[in-house]
C-alpha cells in the first residue's frame, strides 16, 4: 500500500517483463499529478488485483507494448486509464470510477494500435474546476503536430456499461484518422 504521493506514485520506465499484483495507491483526490501507475517505454507489463484512487491519472501508459491490467479497481479526478502511442495490450475486469474513464491521445508519430477493453464498468461524473476531462466514459483524439500525424487504429470495446455525465467522445483530424474502433456490448 502506497498512501499519500505529491506526485507520480509509481513510474516504470523501459521495463521488460514484470509483473505488479495487489499493489493499493491511495492518493489524495485533490491533488494534480499524483497518478498512480506511470509505464513508460516499457514491454510485457501485467498488472493485477490492484486498488488505485488518485487526483491524477491512475494509468498512465505511453510508448508501451504488450501490457495487460485485470481484475483491479480505480477512482481518479483525471483518467482510470491514459494511453498514448501503445500496441497490442489488454484491458479486462475493471471498474472505473473518473472524471473521465478511458483517454486515448496521439499527436505526432505515435501509434496506439491493436488494443482490447473488455468487461468494464465505467463510472464517470463531471467536477467544476481544472481537471483532465469532462465527465467523459471513453475519450479517443488524435491530431496532428509539428506537421506529422499519429494513428489509432483496432481499438475494440467489448462488453463496457456504466453511466456517464457525457458522452463517448471521438475526435479526429482530417489528416489523421481514427480507424477500426468497434464498440460490441
Amino acid at each position: 500500500t502506497l498512501r499519500n504521493a505529491p506526485n507520480w506514485t509509481v513510474h516504470l520506465q523501459s521495463v521488460h517483463g514484470a509483473v505488479v499484483e495487489g499493489v493499493h495507491i491511495l492518493n489524495d483526490l485533490r491533488i494534480p499529478n499524483n497518478d498512480g501507475f506511470d509505464c513508460f517505454a516499457c514491454r510485457d507489463v501485467h498488472f493485477s488485483d490492484c486498488d488505485i484512487h488518485t487526483g491524477d491519472d491512475d494509468f498512465a501508459i505511453v510508448g508501451s507494448e504488450d501490457i495487460t491490467l485485470t481484475n483491479s479497481s480505480m477512482t481518479s479526478n483525471s483518467s482510470g486509464i491514459r494511453l498514448e502511442n501503445t500496441r497490442d495490450s489488454v484491458f479486462s475486469s475493471l471498474t472505473i470510477h473518473a472524471n473521465r474513464g478511458i483517454g486515448i491521445y496521439e499527436s505526432g508519430v505515435g501509434k496506439t494500435v491493436s488494443i482490447l477493453f473488455s468487461d468494464i464498468v465505467i463510472d464517470t461524473y463531471l467536477l467544476t474546476g481544472h481537471w483532465w476531462g469532462k465527465g467523459e466514459p471513453i475519450y479517443i483524439a488524435i491530431g496532428r503536430a509539428n506537421g506529422q500525424a499519429g494513428v489509432i487504429r483496432n481499438v475494440r470495446f467489448s462488453n463496457i456499461s456504466g453511466e456517464a455525465e457525457n458522452g463517448i467522445v471521438l475526435y479526429g483530424d482530417p489528416n489523421a484518422l481514427i480507424r477500426d474502433i468497434s464498440f460490441d456490448q
